[in-house]
């Protein structure tokens, strides 16, 4: 019985010797995006909507967010379909990108790798008056972020969704 419990302790103990020494996931110095969610809160009685986009992040050097004054980081470009007809969403031919500013997400620490998660809340997703939508058209969006060495990550391009 001894040796049994000897040989378990010495298989455990070279189990935690490799998985402690195993390296970190080298991830790309260029963000990355993927899609989580997109939640529509709609208040028909009080004419209110409210949209909460959420997407997953990676970035290999940890240069998200802004230091200092706030800046335009995060993009959110939306497109809708009414009739099959995918069409670019805008104001009166103003600009069709909303920005957000995301503060600095830089980790202490000599590890600068980010991985994690942004949620945005988008009040209104469809302000009154801009466009000629309809009920039941489709919206879809284009989402990207841009570090503080001004790379770009990748643009992610969301499932579409109905207008309630």
């Amino acid at each position: 019985m001894g040796r049994l419990f000897i040989s378990f302790l010495t298989l455990l103990s070279i189990s935690l010797l490799f998985t402690s020494c195993a390296k970190k996931e080298n991830l790309p110095a260029t963000p990355v995006l993927t899609f989580n969610s997109f939640n529509q809160y709609l208040n028909l009685t009080a004419g209110q909507d409210s949209d909460i986009m959420v997407v997953n992040f990676t970035d290999g050097n940890g240069d998200v967010g802004y230091i200092g004054e706030p800046q335009n980081n995060f993009f959110i470009k939306m497109l809708w379909d009414s009739c099959h007809h995918i069409k670019l969403f805008n104001n009166s031919g103003g600009d069709s990108v909303f920005s957000y500013q995301i503060p600095n997400l830089t980790p202490a620490g000599s590890n600068k790798q980010l991985t994690g998660i942004i949620k945005i809340n988008m009040n209104p997703y469809v302000p009154t008056g801009i466009v000629n939508y309809v009920q039941g058209d489709t919206i879809l969006f284009d989402v990207w972020l841009v570090d503080r060495s001004g790379i770009k990550s990748n643009i992610l391009t969301t499932p579409q969704y109905i207008i309630p």
